[in-house]
C-alpha cells in the first residue's frame, strides 16, 4: 500500500513538472512573439552576406517568394511563434500548412518535369479515416532516377531509400511506386535528423525550418546575430540577401510559369478556371474526385497530388499536440 502511495505520488510530480515545462515553454514562445513584434520597426543585426554560389531549388524559390505562392493569412489561435509562416521578402504572414504543401508541391512538380518521378493512381479500400475516410484512390510516387538539386528533394531521395527498403521486405514491388502519404512521412523523419529539439514545432514549421537552414547555408538568407543564450532561445527570423533579390524575382518567374503549365495540363476544369496562386491550392480542386470510382485512367494528376499533399499533411498534423494546450 505504501509503495504504491509513493508511485502515484511520483507520476503526479513527473505530470506536474511536465506541466510546469509545458507552460514556461508557451511563456517563452509569446514572448518571443511579443519581442519579434518589437524588434520588426528597427534594424536586425544579421551576420554579413555570404557569396552566393548554388542555384535555387523549387523549394528555395517557393520559400523566398512566397507572397506570389502562398496564400496570406494567418492560423488563429497560434501562440508559438514558429509555428507562423511569413513571406521573407514582404515580411507578410501567410497560410503556414499551405506554404508547407507548396514547397513539396512545387519539388514534386520539378521532379516530374524533369522525368525523375511518375505519379500513378492506384485502387485502395477506404480507411475510413479523416480528411477523406471514403476515398477510393491512392497517389503513387514511382523514382526514375536519384534525386537532387534541392534540399527538399534530397530528403525525398531518402526517404525513398527507407520506404523502398521497407517495401522490399514486406514482399512488395518498388516498381508500383510508394503512397504520397508514406513518403511525406519518411520525408519529414529525414527532415527532423536535422533538427534541434528547440527548432522543431509541427510539421508545417519543421519543413518549412529545413528549407530555410538550407537557404542561409547556401547564402540566399542571412541569420540574425545570436551572442546570448536567451537570443539563441528567442524566434528571430533571418533576412533576405539583398544582393540575389532579382536573382530571386527571375527564379519566381521561371517556378510559376512551371506550376501553371502543369495545371493547365494535368488540372480539372476547376483547378484551372479560377484565378489563383501558382500551382493551385488544395481547395481548388474537382470535389469530384474524392468520391471517385474505379477505373482511375482519367483523374487530373494535379488535383490527385494536392489531395494527396493535403491528405498526408493533415493526418500528420492531427497527431501532434494543439496549439494550446498547457498555455
Amino acid at each position: 500500500m505504501f509503495m504504491a502511495l509513493v508511485l502515484l505520488l511520483l507520476v503526479g510530480l513527473g505530470v506536474a513538472a511536465m506541466y510546469a515545462l509545458w507552460r514556461l515553454c508557451g511563456r517563452l514562445d509569446q514572448r518571443a512573439e511579443e519581442g519579434e513584434k518589437a524588434t520588426r520597426k528597427r534594424p536586425q543585426q544579421t551576420e554579413e552576406a555570404r557569396e552566393v554560389t548554388v542555384p535555387l531549388g523549387p523549394d528555395g524559390v517557393a520559400y523566398l517568394a512566397a507572397h506570389r505562392f502562398v496564400p496570406p493569412g494567418a492560423p488563429r489561435n497560434v501562440t508559438n511563434a514558429r509555428r507562423r509562416a511569413y513571406a521573407p521578402l514582404t515580411g507578410d504572414e501567410v497560410e503556414p500548412r499551405q506554404m508547407a504543401e507548396q514547397l513539396l508541391h512545387a519539388t514534386l512538380v520539378s521532379l516530374v518535369r524533369s522525368d525523375c518521378l511518375d505519379l500513378q493512381i492506384a485502387e485502395c479500400e477506404p480507411n475510413f479515416m479523416p480528411p477523406f475516410p471514403h476515398k477510393r484512390w491512392v497517389m503513387r510516387v514511382v523514382r526514375r532516377e536519384r534525386l537532387t538539386g534541392s534540399p527538399t528533394a534530397e530528403a525525398l531521395d531518402c526517404a525513398f531509400d527507407i520506404a523502398e527498403q521497407r517495401t522490399a521486405k514486406k514482399g512488395g514491388s518498388v516498381d508500383e511506386g510508394i503512397p504520397v502519404d508514406e513518403l511525406v512521412e519518411d520525408m519529414l523523419k529525414v527532415m527532423r535528423q536535422e533538427l534541434s529539439f528547440w527548432e522543431k514545432a509541427g510539421v508545417y514549421a519543421d519543413i518549412r525550418q529545413y528549407v530555410e537552414a538550407a537557404l542561409i547555408d547556401q547564402g540566399y538568407l542571412i541569420p540574425p546575430v545570436k551572442d546570448t543564450w536567451f537570443d539563441r532561445l528567442r524566434h528571430t527570423r533571418p533576412s533576405v540577401n539583398e544582393g540575389v533579390r532579382e536573382e530571386i524575382d527571375r527564379y519566381a518567374d521561371e517556378l510559376a510559369e512551371a506550376l501553371i503549365e502543369f495545371r493547365r495540363e494535368h488540372g480539372s476544369e476547376a483547378a484551372t478556371a479560377g484565378e489563383t496562386v501558382p500551382g493551385g491550392r488544395a481547395e481548388e480542386i474537382d470535389e469530384k474526385l474524392l468520391e471517385a470510382r474505379p477505373p482511375f485512367d482519367d483523374l487530373p494528376l494535379h488535383d490527385c497530388l494536392r489531395v494527396s499533399l493535403y491528405e498526408a499533411m493533415m493526418s500528420i498534423r492531427q497527431l501532434e499536440p494543439s496549439e494550446d494546450v498547457g498555455v
